[in-house]
């Protein structure tokens, strides 16, 4: 795509040339930054849908919240909005919830955690909302943010930012051709995300089928019995796995013995095996063989299996084979298999068929029954038909998971070809007026 004939220099460094033609004027003196606020006297039941940070996605846009009363809002719920705004959030942290409000919209409020920014009449709103999005006006929010905890900017900061555009009618063809680019980049997206969605779905059932039925299809069968299983092959037996592993539960983990990143044994935590991948070997904290014997910590052999026993964790259905002995914290147990010579793998993937939200208890914060999980009935089958299975599962995931990896590289590699572009029009660096007026592809 082609350049615009002249460039000039904006003046300011971290921006650099410009557009011949455009203009450069502080955000304060194209737009007004949070001119509209509920104030203290606000009716307690007056009503209001309520956009947090949680509801804004750069590239989804926003969703609003249920309806709330005045009486029951965040304190920190003040600033409305309207149609043609642009809400961006000021915490550094949270930069990409930047959002459009391109509907008519009425009683929207979001928290003063956002600036709302609504311009004047000599720019184009949704320019100036793919301007606030733009590499450079981020970068800008960013450098001038202060604060250790959470690093923010204030509004005169944000207002002060140097703002810069062409004539409303450039704005315009630029705004409809980032809106045309947009929309085809968000299906592109959205169809390989679907794509990720049903290769998820088939990785599942394969799992499922090699685990509860074997690899046979045409195999005599009978009926297991038992519900999650059903018809198995004939040959297969059926036992509990008490019988078929050891469970070992966690230790309470002190404050002062955590951070520390030399000792004999790695201590696992939930958040150590929520990371992608089957093994796990490294920890955040480790301690010393004089702190095991010292609390008498159950140790866990390595060639075990980490999971979550309580709380939210359960649904998430985590895995982690150690390749090292180790320890646990409370939130998580392990299952050793009793057979030493069995197929670890195959064991590790018939714990990752069974969900553990099978055995919750009920209650605020779920966990485990362990009777009922040590009395779950699960297949007894031979070594080398484990083997058999743990290889064959081991080569189709691994294709499927691959095939995810390269999905999920071009759903990346789509994004930030639509940041680019958006940076690179809003900024003048390529020209989209001749793309538009001719329907060409850019």
């Amino acid at each position: 795509m082609k350049c615009y004939t002249a460039y000039k220099d904006s003046g300011i460094e971290w921006l650099g040339d410009i557009p011949k033609e455009w203009s450069l004027k502080k955000l304060k003196y194209i737009s007004r930054v949070n001119s509209l606020s509920l104030s203290e006297t606000t009716k307690e039941d007056y009503e209001f849908n309520y956009i947090d940070i949680g509801n804004v996605d750069i590239e989804k846009g926003f969703n609003l919240g249920e309806k709330i009363r005045f009486e029951k809002a965040p304190s920190r719920a003040r600033r409305i909005v309207r149609k043609g705004n642009t809400i961006v959030s000021t915490v550094r942290t949270y930069l990409k919830a930047i959002a459009y409000i391109g509907d008519d919209v009425e009683d929207v409020i979001v928290s003063t955690g956002f600036a709302v920014i609504n311009p004047n009449k000599e720019i184009e709103p949704k320019f100036l909302y793919y301007l606030l999005r733009s590499e450079k006006f981020i970068d800008r929010i960013c450098a001038l943010s202060v604060g250790v905890s959470y690093p923010a900017i204030n509004s005169s900061e944000l207002s002060s930012i140097d703002a810069w555009f062409p004539n409303k009618d450039d704005q315009n063809k630029i705004s409809a051709y980032l809106d045309r680019k947009a929309e085809s980049i968000e299906k592109l997206i959205v169809k390989k995300e679907r794509m990720i969605e049903l290769l998820k779905e088939e990785r599942k059932t394969i799992l499922n089928q090699a685990i509860t039925k074997g690899l046979e299809p045409k195999v005599e069968t009978k009926d297991s019995g038992i519900e999650w299983l059903g018809k198995v092959p004939k040959h297969w037996k059926i036992g509990k796995i008490r019988f078929a592993f050891s469970v070992t539960s966690g230790n309470g983990f002190p404050d002062d013995l955590q951070g520390k990143s030399e000792g004999k044994y790695p201590f696992y935590k939930v958040s150590d095996i929520n990371l992608p991948g089957t093994n796990v070997s490294e920890a955040n904290n480790y301690v010393s063989k004089e702190d095991v014997l010292t609390r008498r910590w159950n140790v866990i052999l390595k060639g075990s299996i980490l999971l979550a026993k309580i709380g939210a964790a359960l649904a998430k259905n985590h895995r982690k084979v150690s390749l090292m002995d180790c320890l646990i914290d409370n939130n998580m147990m392990a299952v050793t298999p009793s057979d030493i010579n069995g197929s670890l793998k195959y064991h590790y993937y018939l714990m990752s068929v069974i969900q553990m939200e099978w055995f919750s208890n009920p209650g605020a914060v779920p966990s485990v029954d362990m009777n009922r999980f040590l009395s779950f009935y699960i297949p007894d089958i031979q070594h080398d038909e484990q083997k058999t299975i743990a290889d064959y599962l081991d080569r189709k995931l691994a294709q499927i998971d691959s095939h995810v990896d390269v999905v999920n590289s071009s759903i990346e590699l789509l994004k930030e070809y639509r940041t680019s572009l958006i940076s690179e029009a809003v900024t003048g660096k390529i020209d989209v007026s001749t793309a538009l007026n001719t329907g060409a592809r850019g």
